[in-house]
């Protein structure tokens, strides 16, 4: 393992945590894409994710979000004002007016939600920890809000209905991130805790909802991890990293959402504009 132990950490801030040489869960499930993207690891932070995490510490740490974030109230971000503004605001997150505001509404509706509201309190916020597979490999995981008796994870989302919500966390493997957190909580403290996801709609009325995640659901995550981990290390023994075609030709084939019957044969193609019957 490296010089890093298995550990946990309350303290550790978000700057600290991207230094450590350790696969996270986001970067190993590009390997569900391909060993070559999992390789490439062309992780850019987008504003998209800066914009995240500064929801995350308005909801998870109300306190500590006016001291790491500040609106520029100029209107141009440039000249002796602005350069001004940044040498006396150095070490905090500059953003838009519209930008914080909406982030502390969605604080409010998360706090002020009594399902909600009570999950955030008895624990520890933004909980960092390290831990070595049985390949040994080190990993990492940054958990939103740990407590004694579960792992909470916060979610933004269009909608949180559980019809829409469902179909939104299984496509971006939400399941798959709980098992590595539960994963994670395991290897360094012992605890096998349960796994529960608040969700907060990114537009008013911010309605907000708490879901906790079935034993399938969970198992299935943990087969997604096991298996993405078992080609990392089939990948790092013998350092080939094949694309999504793994050297073979592939072929399309129409998808089922655009079978309009598929009790039906196609009796005829259009080939340069003229109909050919089969």
């Amino acid at each position: 393992m490296s010089d890093l132990s298995c550990m946990i950490r309350h303290d550790a801030t978000f700057a600290e945590y991207a230094q450590w040489d350790a696969v996270n869960q986001s970067r190993l499930k590009l390997i569900e894409v391909s060993p070559k993207h999992y390789q490439a690891n062309a992780q850019v932070e987008s504003q998209a994710f800066s914009l995240g995490r500064s929801v995350h510490t308005a909801v998870l740490e109300p306190a500590q979000y006016p001291l790491e974030y500040v609106v520029y109230p100029g209107k141009t971000r440039r000249g002796k004002e602005w350069d001004a503004f940044k040498a006396a605001n150095s070490g905090k997150e500059i953003v838009k007016e519209n930008e914080y505001q909406h982030h502390l509404e969605i604080s409010r509706a998360v706090r002020n939600d009594p399902v909600a509201g009570a999950l955030l309190t008895g624990g520890k916020p933004e909980v960092s920890l390290l831990w070595e597979t049985a390949h040994g490999y080190d990993c990492k995981a940054r958990i939103d809000y740990l407590r004694d008796d579960c792992i909470v994870d916060l979610k933004t989302a269009a909608s949180a209905h559980p019809e829409d919500f469902e179909r939104a966390a299984y496509r971006y493997g939400y399941h798959t991130q709980a098992a590595w957190y539960r994963q994670a909580v395991y290897v360094t403290t012992g605890a096998l805790l349960r796994f529960k996801i608040i969700v907060v709609e990114k537009t008013p009325p911010f309605d907000v909802a708490v879901y906790s995640l079935s034993d399938e659901l969970l198992f299935e995550g943990g087969k997604r991890i096991a298996k993405s981990l078992a080609i990392l290390h089939e990948c790092m023994e013998t350092d080939t990293w094949p694309g999504v075609s793994q050297g073979k030709e592939l072929k399309l084939e129409l998808p089922a959402w655009a079978k309009t019957n598929s009790d039906e044969f196609v009796d005829s193609l259009i080939i340069a504009g003229e109909e050919v019957s089969l």
